[in-house]
């Protein structure tokens, strides 16, 4: 959960904030709630149910309304256009497409220690 948060704080840092000027609050405040819903909805339903791409999409669309709905109410109206809604969500669902491998990677780390004790 800490790679998935620092891997959409980084990404809504720099679209969101470098590009559209949203504060650094916005994009934890942001960051926070994206990777916690994304994670139990994304992760752990999700993923282990169909596939990466099947997941990735998923997250994109999740992505989007998610960052779409909290720059509509909690940040300020017209800071972000929807261009900058769909960049930042295509740029996070690129890299849970690299996250869901790394959680593969970690579970067979895990099984493999377990089978070793």
């Amino acid at each position: 959960m800490v790679v998935k948060l620092i891997l959409v704080t980084g990404v809504l840092s720099l679209i969101l904030g470098l590009l559209y000027g949203v504060s650094f609050v916005g994009v934890l405040l942001m960051s926070a709630i994206l990777a916690v819903v994304s994670y139990y909805v994304g992760d752990l339903i999700i993923l282990p149910l169909t596939n990466n791409i099947t997941a990735v999409i998923s997250d994109f669309i999740l992505s989007f309304a998610v960052i779409w709905l909290v720059c509509l109410f909690l940040i300020r109206q017209g800071a972000v256009t929807m261009t900058g809604v769909l960049i930042a969500a295509l740029a996070i669902a690129a890299g849970e497409y690299f996250f869901h491998l790394y959680m593969g990677n970690q579970q067979r780390i895990e099984e493999i220690k377990s089978k070793l004790q």
